[in-house]
This record gives structure tokens, sequence and C-alpha cells, in this order.
């Protein structure tokens, strides 16, 4: 339930201030409990300033319905444990903390136990380092379910007794980026949660700890791993290539590898990997190099089927060397979203020979290649995708060309065709003083798009806006704003856009300069969302670009 005005940031939408009053709660006592009452008796909550002279009066008279509480910034003192233990939080469940900067966290190991009875979802980011240990965090708060450590610090768990469990514990991220993690850790800790289904783990070095992941957590559906070593040549894995029947029916669901460029993963561990759960996994993400030696053989993974994958993102740090996991998109006969850069077309064209029947969503990045020469097989794949009525409906294109690149017009001019595309998002890395060519482009061929997303650093002119009239559908519309921008970049949106449902603006405190007031007052009918930086609609926990 959104308690706010609408030209908001989204994803604080649904907070309410921990300090000032909500209008909409104070028009009666009845109204009040029937806004609660609508909302399931569960109000969200945020803390914006860490003042120990301050009153959270709000979050003092709704305390009971405080369901979640989220706290921008968390620095020294104890008014912390004040809140916490001064405050009816009986039905407290969720905390976060974006920002412990308390160099002691005696007080936050002190605070949580006020809490801890009811608590089920715990995160905390800290950016320097000096996180509780997540052994204490753990035994503090016993039923948690979700826990989430951003920089930990502490992470070993064999100072507990062997036997010491966390049944409940289902979703575990720990990003630990002052140290490696190593496979002894991940033994110590991977035993106590049994009902674990969600595991990221950062910087994990060690390609062994996968196939130990999912023996000791057999419930596993998500794993990411973050992996960092600068210049190591990973082993292979003796028993990489389990049978399905090790897994008696159950698999991972989802499967993410990332790392720097000069990480390496063996070839022969991510194939045993992939042949492992390939009757299970819906969502596959790599962004790390993957090696392939001359022992390596032959690809026998290439006629594996991966009948439930529908989501492929593959990026490559390389134009010579071979993309691991090319040939998965024509192995995914129910593929429905498939992300690609440059390099990966680059090293391996063959990837746009397959068009998946499915595909709803393709993104395309053409910003990690400087002799990107393949344009005409870009274009060749989307009139592909119209000859065989594919159903897509989101394409995604990014370039960091700061002049005009040909490859990013016939893709918009290619796209015209497809009868289903909806949503479009250009993405500029540079200054594209050439975007309003583009934007004439797609006002003039893509006349059926419901929604459109512009991320670029400099703001398109008003006879831009204006062309865009020209889209009769346009209901959503993503723009970035100038400094210095004054009302009459509204003039075309009041006057030619009477469809437009939802405006998004960014960065933010450019927007704060315009007259939002004028706007709303002219158009009502519009929500206004203000982004700190762009933020697809699709995902406004994350961009897709």
């Amino acid at each position: 339930m959104v308690l706010h005005d609408n030209v908001k940031d989204p994803i604080q939408d649904t907070l309410l201030d921990a300090m000032i009053p909500c209008p909409y709660l104070h028009v009666s006592r009845l109204w009040r409990d029937r806004i609660i009452e609508a909302s399931g008796g569960a109000l969200s909550f945020i803390i914006f300033t860490d003042r120990e002279d301050y009153t959270y009066h709000q979050l003092n008279e709704l305390s009971q319905y405080a369901t979640s509480l989220r706290v921008t910034r968390c620095s020294t003192g104890q008014w912390l444990r004040d809140v916490l233990s001064n405050t009816d939080l009986r039905s407290l469940r969720e905390l976060r903390i974006d920002a412990f900067i308390d160099y002691d966290y005696t007080h936050m190991r002190l605070a949580l136990p006020y809490i801890s009875s009811t608590l089920t979802h715990l995160s905390i980011s800290l950016p320097n380092g000096y996180t509780p240990p997540v052994p204490s965090l753990l035994v503090i708060c016993p039923h948690l379910i979700s826990l989430q450590v951003f920089e930990a610090y502490d992470i070993d768990l064999q100072s507990l007794p062997r036997a010491t469990l966390f049944p409940n514990l289902t979703t575990l991220r720990l990003d630990c980026t002052l140290k490696q993690i190593s496979c002894d850790k991940v033994l110590a800790m991977l035993h106590r949660f049994p009902s674990l289904k969600h595991l990221a783990l950062n910087p994990c070095p060690d390609p062994r700890s996968i196939f130990m992941i999912q023996h000791h957590c057999p419930l596993l559906k998500s794993l990411e791993l973050g992996i960092c070593v600068v210049g190591t040549i990973l082993p292979c894995v003796e028993d990489a290539s389990q049978s399905d029947d090790h897994m008696d029916g159950k698999g991972l669901q989802r499967l993410y590898l990332c790392g720097t460029q000069a990480t390496r993963y063996s070839w022969n561990d991510v194939h045993g990997l992939l042949n492992q759960h390939h009757n299970t996994l819906e969502r596959i993400e790599l962004n790390v190099t993957i090696s392939k030696h001359d022992d390596d053989g032959d690809d026998p993974i290439t006629n594996v089927p991966f009948p439930c994958l529908k989501k492929l993102s593959l990026h490559h740090m390389s134009q010579s060397d071979p993309c691991f996991g090319w040939w998965l998109s024509g192995s995914a006969p129910c593929l429905e979203e498939l992300h690609l850069t440059a390099n990966v077309i680059m090293s391996n064209p063959a990837v746009l020979d397959t068009t998946p029947p499915e595909l709803k969503m393709l993104g395309i990045r053409l910003d990690t290649t400087y002799n990107w020469n393949r344009h005409a097989d870009l274009k060749d794949y989307l009139c592909r995708l119209i000859q065989k009525a594919c159903p897509l409906e989101t394409l995604v294109i990014h370039s960091n060309c700061a002049t005009y690149d040909i490859t990013t017009e016939e893709t918009v001019k290619a796209a015209a065709g497809l009868n289903h595309l909806q949503h479009l998002i250009l993405g500029f890395s540079r200054d594209m003083y050439d975007m309003e060519h583009y934007l004439q482009v797609l006002a003039k061929r893509c006349r059926h798009l419901t929604r459109l997303e512009i991320k670029c650093k400099n703001v398109p002119v008003q006879y831009s806006l204006t062309c865009l009239s020209q889209l009769p559908q346009l209901k959503q519309l993503t723009l970035p704003v100038g400094y210095g921008a004054t009302a009459e970049f509204f003039d075309p949106l009041l006057v030619f856009f009477p469809q437009l449902q939802c405006l998004a603006l960014y960065p933010e405190n450019a927007a704060f300069s315009l007259d939002l007031k004028h706007f709303k007052k002219e158009r009502p009918d519009v929500k206004v969302m203000l982004l700190k930086q762009f933020e697809s609609f699709s995902t406004l926990a994350g961009s897709l670009l």
C-alpha cells in the first residue's frame, strides 16, 4: 500500500518515515484503522537520521504494526539499542541496515536481543568491514530465515559447537570483500544449514566448493559465486560429472558465476555443474572467463537439453577465446530471456544461429569491444525473429559509442517489425549527441511501444520529445534530466502525451529543479517517480543495464 505522494523514489514508496507522521494515517482513528486493516496489519518503516536526541514519533505510535524496519545509516552511539528497546516492536520480522559505520559493533550486539524472538530477516551492510561476526548474529537471532551480510569480516563458524544447527535459515548471502572464503570455511558452515535454498558467496575462489555445497545442501535452488583470484588457473574436479541420480530428483534452478577478467574457471568444472543440473536449471548467468585446455576434449554438453531454462545471460571478456555457454540458447526450447555482449557474438558468431521460439526479452551490450563488425549479423538475427513470429516484447540495447552507430540504428529499424515489441530500453554510457537521431527513427517505426526508457548522460531536446508523440500507445517513459532544467522541459509531455501514465526522471537532485507541482496540477493522472540513477520499470531494485 502506497501512503505517500507519488513523486517519490519507488523503492521507498511503501516505507513510512519513522519521524514524520503520514497525513493519511492521521485523518481520523477510524480512517487509520481501515488503512492498517487494508495493509494486513503490517507496516514498514524507514529511519533516515540516527540522532540520539531525535524521537521517532510515528514509529512509536504505530510500533505494534511494524513488521519491517529499514535504517539508512547507523553510526556510533547506542541510539539503535534505545530505539529497539524502548519501542514495542512485537511484530518486527525484518531489519535492514544500509550503512553501519560504527567501529565498535557492541551496541548492535546488545540491541538485537530486543527483537530476536520475532526477527526472521536481517540484512547489514558495512562499508568499512566492521560488521558483527556472522556467528554472533546467528546465535543472537536463532529464528532467522534470511541473513545477508555485505562486507562481512568474520564468517568462521568453527567457533561454534559442531552440533549447533540453524534449521530455519533458507537464504544466506555473505559478501566478504576484504578476504577470501576458503573451502574449509565453506565446509564448516554448510552442514549447519540443512534447509538452505539460496546461497551467495563472494569471493569463493575454489570450484570444488560448488560440489561440496550441493552435497551438504540438497535443497539448494539458487547458487551465486563471486570469484576474484587474479591470475589463478583453477584445477579440475574429479567428481564434476555426477549424474542426476545423485540429486534424487532435486537440483539447482539458478546459477550465477561472476569474476574479474583475470579470474578463470576450468571448462570441465562448469561442464560438470551444468550437466548435473541440466534438467532443473531455469536461470544461468555467466560473467566470468572459463578456460578451455587441450585436455578438456570436445564439448559433450552441447547436445544436453535444458528443458526448464528460461533466462540466459552471457558476458565474455575476450574476442578471441571461445565463450563458454554460447550453445545454451540452442539447447533451451523454453528460453524467454537472452542477454549477450558484443564479445560473446565476436568470439562465437554461431550464438546468433538459433532463434528461441519463445523469446520475450533480448538484451545486447555493445560496449565491450572496439572492433565490432557484426551489425549485419545482429540485424539478420532480428529479422529471423520476425519471420518466425517470435513473441519478443522487450528489447534492450546498450552502446558506448559517442557518435553515430550503425548497429544501434539498424537494430532499432529491424525492431520495428517485431509486432509484439512493447518495451524498448536504449542505453548510452557516453554522451550521445546523436541520440535525437535514434529517437526520430524509433518514433517513426516503433509505433506500438508502450514503454520507452532512455539511459544517457545528456538530455534529449524538446524537439525529440515532440517526435516521440508519434508513439500513440506510449504509457511509461524514463528520461534523464539536466541540471538547471526549467518547467519548459514538461511542455511536450503536457501537450502531446495524453495517454502517458507514468514518468520516471533521473538523477533525482537534478529533477528537483523542475516545477513538479505545476506538472502534477496539469496532469494529476500521471505518476511521477524521481530516481537517484537510471532504473528500469521492469526491475526497480536493480537496473537492467
